[in-house]
């Protein structure tokens, strides 16, 4: 159990750090796509 605390109280390295961002920023323009598409048919 205290081994599962430590791994979310540890730092996080920049690669994670950058992984994570890239993945929100992937989600946000498939959102936004998704959007585009639909005001387009409408």
């Amino acid at each position: 159990m205290s081994s599962n605390l430590e791994k979310v109280h540890r730092k996080w390295t920049s690669a994670e750090k950058a992984q994570v961002a890239l993945s929100a920023v992937g989600i946000l323009v498939a959102i936004v796509a998704l959007v585009a598409q639909l005001a387009q048919h409408v």
